[in-house]
């Protein structure tokens, strides 16, 4: 039996609500920046929220696990490690926004892993860059975790004081968004340069390095929030590790990573050789990252978004029915 014009507008009217229901869950991709109120401290600080734009990393670490030496062909998979601390927040307008005790009397840290595989390769007498993207298949232990603690404790050298405290926020890779990036390493005359590693204060490691430069972006699907941290309620974050530099001069290389979700105790041991990103097994590099969220639809929006979809596609039914 056909069915009437009524009977097949209320199952569009169901489809739409449908369709406006998952523009607000997890697989948005992460296409623009909103402001976000944002909490530093939590319900218990002082600092109360803040409209925050961007999220504002300190320079850290980053291990590219698994790549071997500097990659000369495409297609090779790696797990991508990071960790640092946050040092601060920025409006709509770029301009930085006061946080009391940040660093002193609390701190918020980040940990991620995702997986990427290598693109394309482009050698030249100048250097070498290495094009990357998400991986299609990600990982088990892909993930993305901000934390909050009131004891500062996150050690660069060491590696630890990153992943413990109290969660405030848990994601995962999202094929939306922004997912590549480049690393360059520097050569002259087709030769690559190396250097000594590790370059700030005191030589912890007595090897030497690969001299490069790069970025690398990647797009998060939120999971979980804390709502006495996030006022908002976030929806995708987009990520940006620039700097991606060695040698380091700015920090100290850390000697552990964080490779599991939920706190586990880092675990992950840099495996660099005598020559970090030439005879080792892994790929170490100092960063300065920072990031920003979008935001999940107020309910009016998606109503009205909702009632727009329906109506553009009831009036073509309409149409339809009036000429057949």
């Amino acid at each position: 039996m056909r069915l009437t014009l009524v009977t097949r507008l209320r199952g569009v009217v169901r489809a739409g609500l449908l369709a406006c229901a998952a523009a607000a869950g997890l697989s948005a991709p992460a296409a623009r920046a909103d402001i976000v109120s944002f909490d530093p401290d939590g319900a218990a600080g002082g600092n109360g929220p803040l409209a925050v734009g961007s999220f504002d990393f300190g320079v850290g670490n980053m291990l590219a696990q698994g790549i071997s030496s500097l990659p000369t062909s495409t297609g090779q998979t790696f797990q991508l490690y990071y960790q640092a601390g946050l040092t601060g927040f920025q409006n709509a307008n770029g301009d930085p926004l006061g946080v009391n005790g940040l660093g002193t009397t609390f701190e918020l840290t980040g940990v991620s892993s995702v997986t990427y595989v290598v693109t394309n390769v482009v050698a030249g007498a100048s250097g070498t860059t290495v094009n990357v993207a998400r991986a299609a298949a990600q990982s088990p232990n892909s993930f993305l975790e901000l934390w909050y603690d009131t004891t500062p404790d996150a050690n660069s050298l060491t590696g630890t004081g990153y992943n413990d405290g109290t969660r405030i926020l848990f994601a995962s890779p999202n094929a939306g968004g922004t997912n590549t990036g480049s690393i360059t390493a520097a050569a002259t005359n087709s030769v690559l340069n190396v250097t000594q590693f590790d370059q700030f204060g005191a030589d912890n490691y007595g090897i030497q390095s690969l001299s490069t430069t790069g970025s690398i972006n990647t797009a998060f699907s939120v999971l979980s929030a804390d709502p006495t941290f996030f006022l908002t309620s976030v929806l995708t974050f987009q990520f940006t590790t620039g700097s991606d530099i060695t040698p380091f001069t700015q920090t100290n290389p850390s000697a552990v990573f964080a490779g599991l979700p939920g706190g586990v105790a880092p675990a992950v041991v840099p495996i660099r050789g005598t020559t970090n990103g030439l005879n080792g097994l892994d790929f170490q590099f100092q960063n300065d990252g920072s990031g920003s969220f979008t935001v999940v639809p107020e309910p009016g929006s998606v109503t009205l978004l909702g009632l727009g979809l329906v109506g553009l596609i009831g009036l073509r039914l309409r149409r339809r029915g009036a000429a057949a």
